[in-house]
């Protein structure tokens, strides 16, 4: 049971230093796009 606990943590901690590394290149992709799309998202 220890086992699966520590294995979520770590694909959770995986998960928020993924997130972390996209986060700079969805801010730039949505500067990128028209100011009209930002409301429909």
């Amino acid at each position: 049971m220890h086992q699966v606990i520590r294995t979520a943590k770590q694909k959770q901690l995986l998960m928020f230093l993924t997130w972390l590394d996209l986060l700079p290149q969805m801010q730039a992709f949505e500067h990128r796009l028209p100011r009209g799309c930002e409301k429909v998202v």
